[in-house]
């Protein structure tokens, strides 16, 4: 949605199961690969959203900055999951 107006996306996944365990960085580099090929710019952040520092970090280190749109979807990505674990 945002990458195909241009914004520059940190798609952050832990990779953990419904349950909390293991870990995979294969649904965010999945997600990556699919903006890409449609033109967009993404990276992937395989932290814990425990740690946000570093998803924010991620941001700042490959793109120079955090905006609102970055935010928002930390926290769009953060409701939905827990919609779904519920």
């Amino acid at each position: 949605m945002l990458a195909s107006r241009g914004a520059k996306v940190v798609v952050n996944d832990l990779g953990t199961s419904t349950t909390g365990t293991g870990s995979s960085s294969k649904a965010a580099d999945q997600v990556v690969e699919e903006i890409r090929k449609a033109g967009g710019i993404a990276v992937p952040n395989y932290d814990s959203v425990e740690d946000g520092e570093k998803i924010v970090k991620t941001a700042i280190d490959n793109f120079g900055r955090v905006d609102i749109g970055t935010i928002l979807m930390i926290n769009v990505f953060w409701c939905f999951t827990t919609l779904l674990i519920s």
